[in-house]
Protein backbone atom coordinates (compact mmCIF):
# COMPACT_ATOMS: atom_id res chain seq x y z
CA UNK A 1 0.00 0.00 0.00
CA UNK A 2 1.11 3.21 -1.14
CA UNK A 3 0.48 6.61 1.27
CA UNK A 4 0.75 9.45 -0.72
CA UNK A 5 -0.66 9.58 -4.87
CA UNK A 6 1.36 10.90 -7.55
CA UNK A 7 0.21 12.17 -9.86
CA UNK A 8 2.04 13.94 -13.32
CA UNK A 9 0.54 16.56 -15.30
CA UNK A 10 -0.66 16.08 -18.90
CA UNK A 11 1.57 17.46 -21.33
CA UNK A 12 -0.49 19.75 -23.43
CA UNK A 13 -2.60 20.93 -20.44
CA UNK A 14 -2.25 23.98 -18.05
CA UNK A 15 -4.59 25.24 -15.74
CA UNK A 16 -4.42 27.30 -13.24
CA UNK A 17 -5.93 25.95 -9.78
CA UNK A 18 -8.39 28.77 -9.51
CA UNK A 19 -9.39 28.41 -12.98
CA UNK A 20 -10.25 25.29 -12.75
CA UNK A 21 -11.86 25.35 -9.71
CA UNK A 22 -14.15 27.94 -11.22
CA UNK A 23 -14.57 26.06 -14.49
CA UNK A 24 -16.30 23.13 -12.25
CA UNK A 25 -18.42 25.82 -10.53
CA UNK A 26 -19.61 26.75 -13.49
CA UNK A 27 -20.20 23.25 -15.21
CA UNK A 28 -21.84 22.26 -11.79
CA UNK A 29 -24.35 25.40 -12.09
CA UNK A 30 -24.94 25.33 -15.18
CA UNK A 31 -25.85 21.25 -15.54
CA UNK A 32 -26.92 21.34 -11.80
CA UNK A 33 -24.88 18.15 -11.07
CA UNK A 34 -22.57 18.64 -7.85
CA UNK A 35 -19.01 16.58 -8.39
CA UNK A 36 -18.03 14.60 -5.59
CA UNK A 37 -16.09 16.21 -3.32
CA UNK A 38 -13.38 13.79 -3.83
CA UNK A 39 -13.17 14.28 -7.42
CA UNK A 40 -13.43 18.09 -7.19
CA UNK A 41 -10.25 18.21 -4.83
CA UNK A 42 -8.17 15.86 -7.08
CA UNK A 43 -8.85 18.33 -10.00
CA UNK A 44 -7.76 21.38 -7.62
CA UNK A 45 -4.87 19.56 -6.94
CA UNK A 46 -4.34 18.64 -10.86
CA UNK A 47 -6.17 18.57 -13.92
CA UNK A 48 -5.89 15.41 -15.18
CA UNK A 49 -2.50 13.62 -15.18
CA UNK A 50 -0.75 10.45 -15.15
CA UNK A 51 -1.01 8.83 -11.48
CA UNK A 52 1.39 6.68 -9.83
CA UNK A 53 0.77 3.90 -7.74
CA UNK A 54 -1.43 2.59 -11.53
CA UNK A 55 -2.29 -0.52 -11.12
CA UNK A 56 -6.21 -1.90 -10.23
CA UNK A 57 -7.21 -5.11 -10.17
CA UNK A 58 -10.41 -5.25 -11.75
CA UNK A 59 -14.27 -6.41 -11.14
CA UNK A 60 -14.74 -7.62 -14.75
CA UNK A 61 -16.14 -11.28 -15.47
CA UNK A 62 -13.26 -13.21 -17.31
CA UNK A 63 -15.97 -13.95 -20.25
CA UNK A 64 -16.52 -10.53 -20.96
CA UNK A 65 -12.77 -9.05 -20.70
CA UNK A 66 -9.41 -10.92 -19.92
CA UNK A 67 -6.42 -8.99 -19.77
CA UNK A 68 -4.09 -12.26 -19.83
CA UNK A 69 -3.01 -10.22 -15.91
CA UNK A 70 -5.45 -10.59 -12.57
CA UNK A 71 -4.87 -6.48 -13.14
CA UNK A 72 -5.20 -3.61 -15.30
CA UNK A 73 -3.28 -0.02 -15.69
CA UNK A 74 -4.18 3.13 -15.53
CA UNK A 75 -3.44 5.28 -18.51
CA UNK A 76 -4.15 8.42 -17.03
CA UNK A 77 -6.88 10.99 -15.25
CA UNK A 78 -8.24 13.45 -17.99
CA UNK A 79 -8.39 16.69 -18.05
CA UNK A 80 -11.16 19.13 -17.04
CA UNK A 81 -11.93 19.86 -20.96
CA UNK A 82 -12.12 16.58 -22.04
CA UNK A 83 -13.99 15.49 -19.21
CA UNK A 84 -16.86 17.93 -20.09
CA UNK A 85 -16.30 16.65 -23.99
CA UNK A 86 -17.21 13.47 -23.12
CA UNK A 87 -20.66 14.82 -21.05
CA UNK A 88 -21.50 16.86 -23.95
CA UNK A 89 -21.33 13.34 -25.76
CA UNK A 90 -18.57 15.51 -28.31
CA UNK A 91 -16.63 11.61 -27.81
CA UNK A 92 -19.04 8.87 -27.85
CA UNK A 93 -21.55 10.58 -29.30
CA UNK A 94 -25.25 8.84 -28.09
CA UNK A 95 -23.00 5.62 -26.87
CA UNK A 96 -21.93 8.22 -23.31
CA UNK A 97 -23.56 6.85 -20.20
CA UNK A 98 -25.89 9.02 -18.94
CA UNK A 99 -24.92 10.68 -15.26
CA UNK A 100 -21.62 9.24 -15.23
CA UNK A 101 -18.51 11.70 -15.48
CA UNK A 102 -15.70 9.99 -17.96
CA UNK A 103 -12.67 10.42 -15.61
CA UNK A 104 -9.91 8.07 -16.60
CA UNK A 105 -8.59 5.77 -19.50
CA UNK A 106 -7.15 2.32 -18.55
CA UNK A 107 -4.80 0.48 -20.87
CA UNK A 108 -7.18 -2.22 -22.90
CA UNK A 109 -10.05 -0.01 -23.86
CA UNK A 110 -11.65 0.97 -20.74
CA UNK A 111 -12.76 4.25 -19.50
CA UNK A 112 -13.01 4.64 -15.75
CA UNK A 113 -16.23 6.66 -15.18
CA UNK A 114 -17.79 8.27 -11.98
CA UNK A 115 -21.41 8.12 -10.86
CA UNK A 116 -23.14 11.47 -10.37
CA UNK A 117 -26.61 9.70 -10.51
CA UNK A 118 -28.31 10.27 -7.31
CA UNK A 119 -28.54 6.51 -6.43
CA UNK A 120 -24.95 5.62 -7.36
CA UNK A 121 -23.32 8.69 -6.06
CA UNK A 122 -19.47 8.70 -6.39
CA UNK A 123 -19.25 5.00 -7.40
CA UNK A 124 -16.49 3.95 -9.98
CA UNK A 125 -16.93 1.83 -12.50
CA UNK A 126 -15.01 0.35 -15.39
CA UNK A 127 -16.85 0.76 -18.83
CA UNK A 128 -15.92 -0.45 -22.65
CA UNK A 129 -16.27 2.82 -24.50
CA UNK A 130 -19.03 2.26 -27.07
CA UNK A 131 -20.63 4.38 -29.85
CA UNK A 132 -23.79 2.06 -29.50
CA UNK A 133 -26.14 3.84 -28.30
CA UNK A 134 -26.68 4.06 -25.33
CA UNK A 135 -29.34 1.08 -24.18
CA UNK A 136 -28.73 -1.05 -27.16
CA UNK A 137 -26.43 -3.60 -28.29
CA UNK A 138 -24.91 -3.96 -25.34
CA UNK A 139 -23.37 -0.47 -24.21
CA UNK A 140 -26.75 -0.19 -21.39
CA UNK A 141 -26.02 -0.74 -17.22
CA UNK A 142 -24.88 -4.23 -18.05
CA UNK A 143 -21.66 -2.92 -19.70
CA UNK A 144 -20.84 -1.02 -16.23
CA UNK A 145 -18.67 -2.60 -13.71
CA UNK A 146 -18.50 -1.18 -10.27
CA UNK A 147 -15.11 -0.82 -8.97
CA UNK A 148 -15.16 1.15 -5.65
CA UNK A 149 -17.80 2.57 -3.68
CA UNK A 150 -16.01 6.15 -4.07
CA UNK A 151 -13.25 7.57 -5.90
CA UNK A 152 -11.36 7.39 -2.51
CA UNK A 153 -11.80 3.90 -2.21
CA UNK A 154 -10.46 3.32 -6.02
CA UNK A 155 -7.52 5.39 -5.62
CA UNK A 156 -6.75 3.64 -2.22
CA UNK A 157 -6.91 0.56 -3.62
CA UNK A 158 -3.93 1.28 -6.62
CA UNK A 159 -0.78 -0.72 -6.36
CA UNK A 160 2.30 -1.66 -8.26
CA UNK A 161 3.56 -4.98 -9.19
CA UNK A 162 6.82 -6.42 -7.42
CA UNK A 163 8.45 -6.28 -10.95
CA UNK A 164 7.05 -1.81 -11.51
CA UNK A 165 4.92 -2.43 -14.22
CA UNK A 166 2.85 0.45 -13.41
CA UNK A 167 6.62 2.60 -13.24
CA UNK A 168 7.76 1.65 -16.42
CA UNK A 169 4.08 2.42 -17.64
CA UNK A 170 4.25 6.00 -15.51
CA UNK A 171 7.71 6.65 -17.22
CA UNK A 172 9.60 6.24 -14.21
CA UNK A 173 11.47 7.78 -11.13
CA UNK A 174 11.75 11.21 -13.46
CA UNK A 175 8.43 11.43 -13.43
CA UNK A 176 7.89 10.36 -9.25
CA UNK A 177 10.25 13.59 -9.10
CA UNK A 178 8.19 15.95 -10.63
CA UNK A 179 5.13 15.15 -9.60
CA UNK A 180 2.48 16.51 -6.98
CA UNK A 181 1.77 14.19 -4.79
CA UNK A 182 -1.09 13.89 -2.05
CA UNK A 183 -2.85 11.74 0.07
CA UNK A 184 -6.41 10.15 -0.10
CA UNK A 185 -7.10 12.46 3.34
CA UNK A 186 -6.57 15.25 1.14
CA UNK A 187 -9.29 14.55 -1.41
CA UNK A 188 -11.94 14.43 1.66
Amino acid sequence: MFDRIHIHPLDDVDYGELEISNAILDWEKLNDIRYPNAYRNLMSIQNGGYIYPNVSNFNIPKNVYDSGEPFVVIEMLYDWNYVAKHWEKQIYGKGTPPEHLIIGDVQGGLEILLSVAPDTFGKVYFWFHSTNIWGTDGNDESALHLQANSLGEFLEALYDTQDKIGLDTFDGEERLRSSKTFTIDELK
